[in-house]
């Protein structure tokens, strides 16, 4: 909206100085009826007002002809500066059709920007940006747009303020009006393509969540809407289609959504990569959620500015850590891991190619405008099927350890029930030819053990390929009963103590060899060890659990010839799941298994 001053003191002061300079001028833009769109920022002069304080009737006046600095790029970047930017250029429009032009600044997150021009000896104001309701502004646009009012045959000279929360980016350029709405309509379809993708994204993969129970998808999902909602901010389209007359909000709207970017982004990462607690990559994991935290926690406290230069100095750590999470996991062998770097290394070839443009470092193209679109479609999109190939290799993981480990009860069964057999065979062939009644007796009650032992193994088979007994107090629970069944009639003093465990599932294998490990140990104990006390604990860790067994009796040198295989697999079983078992004979038997998820 116009504001309109009529110049009194100082109308003929300005007069003199344009007229002065117009012969002095160097860098006078040239309007022409064949130009349609130009970048102008090589005819920019400009002055960095770092107390924010200079006037236009200040920065107008002679002595500030030298002060303005001339540019020499097209693109003009101040980073993040809290300093006013003030730019002059002059225009010459001939004796063309004057009521034809725009000049914009392409970059959407300019907080304020005020141009002033003489018309007629009066002083028009306009204003634009963020900070300037859309209602207000004389042309209705997600970057600060404003019409040219010029006077013909002579240099008309035009003065812009210009403020910033975010990074100072300056990318001007003058339309024809018509050209002006070509370029807008191009640009719309573009973004609509962009957005479109990021909308099928977002519902393909909910739905993906809700049907297969995978929260990696819906982490995904969560991840891509918010860096679509940033991205909807970063280009100035809620001042248009959200909320054109609420400058606050869109400030308030643009911190939650670059917060949730960030923290969907990190949590995204983890599940993908599948980080493994107590790794210097979790620990890190950790270290920046709980900073995307803070950063969310005083976003109230801080003025929008300082509270976005370190939303943006947190940004960098995040792209550094997607990086090296990526790379070293793709290291460790983790195949899916290289959608992840390929995805990361786009998104940031875009961000590079949109900085380097803003500073001027690139030329002026279709697609450096919008590498940065272009970056994040490829990376959401190859994030998508990485995440798909990640679930498939899960998957197929998963069935893989499912048969290979039928294959072993299959075996480990048959060889029981084998050598179970055979025995029981043997004994009922020392029945029928015995004629001494003790070898009878002595026989038939072997047949009993046997076959009792076979119905155990059976039971400890199907506990352990039941789904339905997969949770942790299950183990716990079997484990207990394992101690009555082998000590109830025993002078044994048998204590059995186990920390209380959140609700979790143990993959089938670990249950199953832990649960071995565990009643080889006590069997040995019971047959062999002579032992009068024993204690076992079961204890908690951050990211696992520990099974200690200790005993009073002879120690492992006294059993070891009794036990036959058994302490060979008990080492095999805690090999084939990664755990770590030791077993200290300074006094009694002392075996401790460590296991980590």
């Amino acid at each position: 909206m116009n504001k309109i001053l009529k110049l009194k003191y100082f109308v003929l002061p300005i007069v003199v100085l344009l007229t002065a300079k117009q012969s002095q001028s160097q860098h006078v833009f040239q309007l022409s009826d064949t130009l349609n769109s130009s970048h102008i920022g090589t005819y920019l002069y400009y002055y960095t007002d770092s107390t924010n304080s200079k006037t236009i009737e200040a920065v107008q006046s002679p002595k500030f002809e030298s002060i303005f600095i001339h540019s020499q790029k097209t693109h003009l970047g101040f980073g993040h500066t809290k300093s006013a930017v003030w730019l002059r250029l002059d225009i010459y429009p001939g004796n063309i059709n004057l009521n034809r032009y725009f000049i914009q600044f392409e970059y959407p997150m300019l907080n304020h920007v005020t141009m002033y021009s003489i018309k007629d000896s009066v002083l028009m104001i306009q204003e634009s940006g963020l900070d300037i309701p859309l209602k207000n502004r004389d042309v209705e646009s997600e970057s600060p747009t404003f019409p040219l009012y010029l006077s013909p045959n002579r240099i008309n000279r035009f003065y812009f303020k210009i403020k910033s929360n975010s990074s100072m980016a300056i990318n001007a350029q003058i339309f024809q009006k018509e050209n002006y709405y070509r370029a807008l309509i191009d640009k719309k379809l573009f973004l609509g393509h962009y957005y479109g993708l990021v909308l099928v994204m977002v519902l393909y993969n909910l739905f993906l969540a809700f049907s297969t129970k995978e929260k990696s998808f819906l982490y995904y999902a969560f991840y891509a809407g918010f860096q679509g909602l940033y991205q909807f901010h970063f280009d100035g389209l809620v001042q248009i289609y959200a909320y054109p007359n609420n400058p606050i909000l869109t400030e308030i709207m643009m911190g939650i959504t670059i917060n949730g970017f960030l923290l969907m982004g990190l949590v995204f990462c983890k599940e993908y990569l599948l980080l493994k607690k107590n790794t210097w990559l979790y620990n890190n994991y950790k270290v920046l959620i709980f900073l995307n935290i803070i950063l969310i926690l005083i976003l109230p406290l801080l003025g929008y500015y300082d509270w976005n230069r370190m939303a943006h100095n947190f940004s960098y750590l995040f792209l550094i850590f997607l990086t090296v999470s990526s790379i070293v996991r793709m290291i460790d062998g983790f195949k899916p891991s290289k959608f992840f770097v390929i995805a990361v290394s786009f998104f940031i070839a875009g961000l590079v190619i949109r900085i380097s443009r803003n500073l001027g470092l690139l030329p002026e193209s279709f697609f450096t405008l919008y590498a940065f679109h272009f970056g994040s479609a490829l990376e959401m999109t190859l994030l998508s099927f990485g995440l798909g190939d990640r679930i498939n290799r899960l998957k197929d993981e998963k069935d893989e350890i499912r048969l290979k480990t039928r294959t072993r009860i299959a075996a480990d069964l048959h060889d029981d029930i084998g050598s179970t057999l055979t025995k029981i065979s043997t004994n009922s062939e020392i029945i029928k030819s015995a004629e001494d009644s003790i070898k009878i007796k002595a026989a038939a009650e072997k047949i009993g053990n046997l076959s009792r032992e076979m119905i155990s193994s059976f039971g400890d088979v199907i506990w352990a390929i039941d789904s339905r007994k997969d949770s942790m107090q299950d183990l716990i629970d079997r484990m207990n009963d394992l101690v009555f069944d082998l000590f109830a009639e025993d002078d044994i003093h048998v204590t059995f103590k186990a920390d209380t465990f959140e609700p979790s599932n143990l993959d089938v294998e670990v249950r199953q060899n832990v649960y071995f490990i565990y009643k080889e140990a006590l069997n040995n104990i019971c047959k062999h060890a002579q032992a009068t006390k024993v204690d076992i604990a079961l204890k908690k860790l951050s990211n696992g659990f520990e099974l200690h067994i200790k005993d009073n009796g002879i120690g492992i040198k006294g059993i070891q010839n009794k036990s036959g295989n058994g302490l060979k697999n008990m080492k095999n079983r805690a090999e084939q799941i990664g755990a770590k078992l030791s077993i200290n004979t300074t006094r009694g038997c002392n075996l401790a298994l460590s296991y980590l998820y």
